[in-house]
């Protein structure tokens, strides 16, 4: 009984080979599966509808029964399920051995079930018996077409403009492999019966050419499989050779670059070591590149105040996003420049290589930025902070206190300096606050703000006054700075001022720092009424 006709084993070739090329090309332009699985998921379905009408098609014809119905249902899953390990396989970004094999062994599986099906189908109907060993083979020959067809896919993926006859070619050997396979499946219950494969016997060169019944399918796989595997092997010494190229030239790119950048760059390692440096850096540090191997690793080179934060900047650029912020580096000389870095991470295949640490040098920025940021928060004559500073110092202050912090804001005002200014004249009144800020300076502690509000108004913040005593005596040193006779003009004539000074305490008084300099001013009022050199206490009713 025959069963098939060679005339439709050929045209099956030409079929699948067309159908390789659809698919093939259609996977070229999928992205990675994990950012597109639903549309995968669709288009699998679709493409497993496509094959069981075009592959199977009898099982559609006659009477529909219940066992048919669970069949064609059977047989759609089966494809899809192919068609998406397939996409998955091919189309995910990262693919061990291992992963191809499974997806290789899952699509290999999927496509035995739906020829089991046909071939149960037929032992049933003419009574033949299946030789295991030869169905065994045959599988084992159409995992060995899945995994060449994967691998000579993700190969032309990598290659970013690949010829459109390589995927052709490709797409044939695809077609001979794949179409010989449910024939050479069927030749395990075929080989040893009478049950012939093809009837084409009045063909001339049928005898030649048909090798026995069961050889010409077997024959066509296995050089399908072959050209598949050569071809796998000629794609990717191709895109190796094209790699080759491009990174020779993308190297030569960098190291111009890298080299001709005004600005300095280290490249450093993911222990922090400097591995190289441009000619730039010599010129910024003063440092010779022998000099560099001296530092275990770049942060050695950045002020130790800010080494962790550049440690900290340097392990987010190591998991791959970049980072730019200022810090001081070490010259020759030993002397801190200011910098803006940037670090960037270096990529080669997805995998981070190098950080690049590029180093621009701002001093000249940063020396003109503290000049404003100085104007900004100190008083032009006496270079004493002013009103801002004092209040945001203030504040800041009243934010960080403890439970037991004792502070104390004073406002001092010179009696009188009106008529300094109106008899004497502007510019020995403000020789007069500068010398006064100067004594103020030398007077106090470290931890005490002095400010000028203007004018003649001057405050001073006491951080810490759980010593009374101690707090007295430095107001009485204050007030007898004032009453100190000051030497101004021509040097030849004394002068003599008095000044009053209202003092409110936090907490008692209040914890805010805006009442607390409202009650200060409240309070050095009232020690102007009582009289000259003198000094009050905000009183709370």
């Amino acid at each position: 009984m025959d069963y098939f006709l060679l005339n439709d084993y050929m045209l099956s070739i030409v079929v699948a080979s067309i159908a390789a090329l659809i698919g093939v090309s259609i996977i070229m332009k999928i992205d990675y599966i994990d950012k597109n699985k639903n549309k995968v998921r669709i288009t699998s379905f679709v493409a497993g509808l496509v094959i069981c009408f075009a592959y199977l098609n009898t099982y559609f014809i006659g009477a529909m029964t219940p066992i048919k119905l669970l069949l064609i249902v059977s047989i759609i899953l089966f494809c899809s399920f192919a068609v998406y390990s397939a996409i998955s396989t091919i189309c995910y970004k990262e693919v061990t051995f291992q992963r191809l094999l499974i997806g290789s062994i899952i699509f290999a599986l999927c496509i035995s079930l739906v020829n089991y099906i046909d071939l149960r189908k037929i032992m049933i109907e003419n009574n033949l018996d299946m030789n295991l060993l030869l169905f065994i083979s045959a599988n084992i020959l159409l995992l060995g077409n899945a995994i060449a067809t994967f691998r000579f896919i993700r190969q032309l993926r990598k290659i970013e403009k690949i010829h459109i006859k390589w995927i052709v070619y490709g797409s044939v050997a695809i077609g001979l492999a794949f179409a010989s396979i449910r024939y050479t499946l069927f030749s395990s219950i075929t080989l040893f019966s009478n049950f012939d494969l093809f009837n084409n016997h009045d063909v001339e060169i049928y005898d030649w050419l048909y090798f026995n019944n069961t050889l010409l399918p077997l024959t066509i796989n296995i050089f399908g499989l072959v050209f598949l595997e050569l071809f796998s092997s000629f794609i990717s010494e191709l895109y190796s050779e094209k790699q080759k190229e491009l990174i020779y030239k993308n190297k030569n790119q960098y190291e111009a670059l890298f080299e001709n950048q005004a600005i300095a760059i280290f490249s450093v390692d993911d222990k922090g070591e400097i591995n190289k440096v441009n000619e730039a850096t010599k010129e910024m540090t003063g440092f010779h590149p022998e000099e560099l191997k001296e530092y275990s690793s770049f942060s050695e080179l950045i002020d130790e105040h800010q080494r962790i934060e550049f440690l900290s900047f340097l392990k987010i650029a190591f998991n791959g996003d970049s980072q730019m912020f200022e810090t001081k580096l070490l010259t020759k000389l030993k002397k801190y420049i200011d910098v803006q870095i940037t670090l960037v991470p270096n990529f080669l295949d997805e995998e981070l290589t190098h950080i690049n640490v590029f180093v621009k040098d701002i001093t000249e920025i940063a020396e003109a930025r503290e000049k404003i940021h100085h104007m900004a928060y100190h008083d032009s004559l006496t270079l004493l902070p002013n009103r801002r500073f004092f209040v945001e110092e203030l504040n800041r202050r009243i934010t960080f206190s403890t439970a037991f912090s004792q502070m104390a804001v004073c406002f001092l005002d010179l009696d009188r300096f009106k008529l300094v200014n109106d008899i004497l004249g502007h510019q020995i009144g403000d020789q007069l606050l500068q010398v006064l800020a100067d004594r103020f300076r030398s007077l106090v502690d470290k931890d005490v703000v002095i400010s000028r509000l203007g004018g003649d108004e001057f405050t001073f913040l006491f951080q810490d006054i759980s010593d009374h005593e101690d707090f007295q005596k430095q107001l009485e040193d204050i007030l007898l700075q004032i009453q100190t006779p000051f030497l101004l003009g021509n040097q030849n004539q004394e002068f003599y001022i008095t000044g009053s000074i209202g003092i409110a305490l936090y907490p008692e008084d209040s914890r805010v720092g805006e009442d607390l300099m409202k009650f200060a001013d409240a309070a050095m009022y009232s020690a102007k009424e009582k009289g000259k050199i003198c000094m009050s206490f905000i009183i709370i009713i």
